[in-house]
């Protein structure tokens, strides 16, 4: 029987270890073409379990793969809470702030002025779920029904999350969520990076003593010094104990810049999908660079303004004060936004590291996106230098002051030399008020082997073909997105981001062999299951009543001999066993095309080949499917985009677009019932560049004066809204 994921959770239940009072609730789903991934939570009587979750991936709504990490055999009293009021003041009094950032009423008036809510105020909301009350000697603990509370201050600046005993109200602990490391306005503005330039859009907040930055997207706040923002200049005063503003504008154009990195190159709009919004607030704080969410669930940037005179680092200088604003650190910073609504990596430990590790790389990442070239360090400009190609030659902030700066070497190898003890248990606990030291050090061991797999190399006795920078991002986005899980070790992420490689680019394909020996060159030795040949070619085949369908986009529907044994083999006489109920043609190369099918139940397919004189037989399970699965991150699937067939448009959908890329007219297809609704489209910058009424199923849009680029739709009617990507391209 082929595993859907209709029926994956409900069939396996017993096999993946939950019993009848969990639940595997559907998060999100991204689409692509004929492939799916899904990304499900655990929930345990209703209530979400910490570090439960799973993705599953594959095409057609039939499964592929399933990761994750479960927790089994609970049993938690969820009787009679306390209520949230009493959980939440216990939360504050723990943390003992002088200042939070509810009671910074200026603040909270201008937010709520410019985004036009009266009612908002950013007291700690909070949620109740299933997690740990405590560690013992194996790293775990009893499970129970947990308030958790974001709690942030002012004085002193602090992020954290504070976990309290829904049945009795007392705080079980504190983590440190640090992850450090109407505009119509014509401004002048500066960036570390690109000068001087003007046309900037800003606003001020009225006589308050705070200023803001806007485009839609990305908000930079500046509050708490007694320059208002009064003609749009941000450069003037901005030198010294007043170069905060510079700080500001360059950390926003530096988010800008990871924004259209992530839409452009890996298509993703914001990291929920759907344009969730950044927060920057640029503060006087021993603090270099955060990222945290604020209590409405939007992405929020903190950094260290530039309030002392500015010297550049150097060998001996650590350079104090010098800008934190660079382009590869905020990059770094929003990268923790995409990993915390995809894998959601633990602040500690070896998943904290591997986040570290993922956010230093794309920083890097982001920077030659836009320089054009890689530099393969991070944080060079500020003092604080981590080597993607080097790692024991890093220059680390270190101890308990912030400003304390020494060479501290990381890691090149797994449990090598500098490697720093990660397993949690009662005498080496998460950290409960400072930044985990030992999760960027250990970084060093995937920024190493993101190195080797781009460039390739020998080191430690292994000899890595590198792939090219370009691949290696795919496969290393493609991993963290998909394939990780909040409490995964660091070998698991390495099988990890082999098993994605495999399903990505094929199986014993060059860039699969290849992650497996960066791997194994920075210490993880993956077994290489990789023998002489391979039988390659679709899993699962879509169809519509009886006839079979070609796939959204270019791509074989054949079956095929692969020889991966780099030419120390010599493969023959191909010779295929299929079901009889198949229809099959073979070419002249012995590659197998199916047809048609009299059934569409599961069957496996093999092949009998001569491999150096002797028969090796290689098979695979062949699967069909009816089924499409929609997304809710904006991305229909293609064929929907790319077709005119108002059947094939209607079916399973609410709001289509088409084509995509559109070139001169964008069509929009809905089948819900409204007499009327409105249809706005945006340029990426959230300027709006079209906006009318429609009142028909099927509108044909004149876009032809619209510019190349990526445009956001805007649908709104009496009963639905819906926003989706497109591209116009000429």
């Amino acid at each position: 029987m082929k595993v859907t994921r209709d029926n994956i959770f409900s069939t396996y239940k017993s096999q993946f270890g939950l019993n009848a009072d969990d639940e595997m609730i559907l998060d999100h789903t991204e689409v692509e073409g004929e492939n799916f991934h899904s990304s499900y939570i655990q929930t345990h009587k209703g209530y979400p379990v910490e570090s439960g979750m799973m993705n599953v991936i594959g095409k057609y709504n039939v499964i592929n793969y399933a990761n994750g990490y479960i927790v089994k055999n609970l049993s938690v009293n969820v009787a009679n809470p306390v209520d949230e009021s009493e959980a939440v003041q216990s939360a504050i009094a723990s943390i003992n702030a002088q200042v939070y950032d509810w009671q910074d009423i200026d603040r909270e008036n201008a937010i709520r002025d410019e985004e036009d809510r009266p009612t908002y105020s950013s007291f700690p909301k909070g949620k109740l779920i299933i997690a740990q009350g405590a560690l013992d000697g194996d790293g775990l603990g009893g499970y129970r029904l947990i308030w958790v509370f974001q709690i942030n201050s002012i004085v002193p600046l602090s992020y954290n999350t504070v976990f309290v005993d829904a049945l009795d109200g007392d705080v079980l602990y504190t983590r440190n969520t640090e992850n450090e490391y109407t505009y119509s306005n014509s401004a002048t503005g500066w960036t570390w990076y690109d000068g001087s330039f003007s046309n900037m859009r800003t606003r001020r907040c009225g006589s308050c003593t705070k200023w803001r930055q806007n485009d839609n997207y990305i908000s930079t706040w500046m509050d708490g010094y007694t320059y208002p923002d009064n003609n749009n200049n941000w450069v003037e005063n901005s030198y010294y104990g007043y170069s905060e503003r510079m700080t500001a504008h360059s950390a926003h154009w530096a988010v800008q810049r990871a924004w259209d990195y992530y839409l452009y190159v890996h298509g993703r709009w914001g990291s929920d999908y759907n344009g969730k919004q950044v927060k920057i607030w640029p503060k006087t704080s021993n603090t270099v660079a955060s990222y945290n969410v604020d209590n409405d669930g939007n992405d929020r940037i903190r950094l260290r303004a530039d309030n002392t005179n500015v010297l550049q680092p150097s060998g001996t200088n650590p350079g104090v004060g010098y800008s934190v604003a660079q382009l590869d650190v905020m990059a770094h910073e929003y990268t923790h936004s995409m990993i915390r609504r995809s894998s959601n990596l633990n602040g500690f430990g070896d998943a904290g590291a591997l986040a570290e590790g993922i956010c230093d790389i794309f920083g890097m990442l982001v920077e030659r996106y836009v320089t054009g070239s890689a530099d393969w360090k991070i944080g060079d400009k500020m003092g604080l230098v981590r080597y993607m190609d080097t790692p024991n030659m890093d220059y680390h902030m270190g101890g308990a002051n912030a400003n304390v700066y020494s060479s501290t070497p990381s890691p090149s190898i797994f449990n090598g030399a500098y490697w720093v003890n990660t397993q949690l248990n009662n005498n080496n606990p998460p950290p409960n008020n400072g930044i985990d030291p030992t999760m960027h050090r250990n970084s060093g061991v995937l920024r190493k082997w993101f190195y080797l797999l781009s460039n390739g190399g020998t080191f430690n006795n292994v000899t890595v073909p590198g792939i090219g920078i370009d691949k290696a991002q795919e496969i290393l986005y493609i991993s963290f997105n998909w394939w990780l899980w909040s409490n995964l070790h660091y070998v698991e992420g390495a099988y990890q981001s082999a098993h994605a490689t495999k399903h990505h680019y094929g199986e014993c394909s060059p860039e699969h062999k290849a992650v497996i020996k960066a791997w194994k060159a920075v210490g993880i030795t993956i077994p290489n299951i990789c023998g002489a040949i391979v039988l390659t070619g679709p899993d699962v085949f879509h169809h519509q009543g009886s006839a079979l369908l070609p796939p959204p986009e270019p791509a074989s529907q054949q079956h095929f001999i692969k020889d991966v044994s780099d030419g120390d083999a010599t493969v023959g006489n191909i010779t295929w066993i299929y079901p009889p109920e198949w229809t099959v043609s073979i070419d002249e190369n012995s590659n197998l095309k199916i047809l048609s099918t009299t059934s569409f139940e599961s069957k496996e397919l093999k092949a009998s080949v001569i491999v150096n004189g002797s028969p090796v037989e290689v098979s695979k399970w062949v699967h069909f499917s009816d089924s499409q699965v929609i997304g809710d991150n904006n991305l229909p699937p293609n064929e929907k985009l790319n077709s005119t067939d108002r059947e094939l448009i209607t079916f399973e959908e609410d709001l289509v677009i088409f084509p995509n890329p559109a070139q001169n007219i964008l069509s929009v297809a809905t089948i819900l019932p409204s007499n009327e609704a409105t249809l706005s489209i945006y340029n990426i910058q959230g300027v709006s560049v079209l906006k009318e009424k429609i009142n028909h199923e099927l509108t044909h849009i004149n876009v032809s004066n619209l510019s190349n680029g990526v445009y956001i739709l805007d649908f709104k009617s009496d009963t639905f809204s819906k926003k989706i990507k497109f591209t116009i391209q000429k």
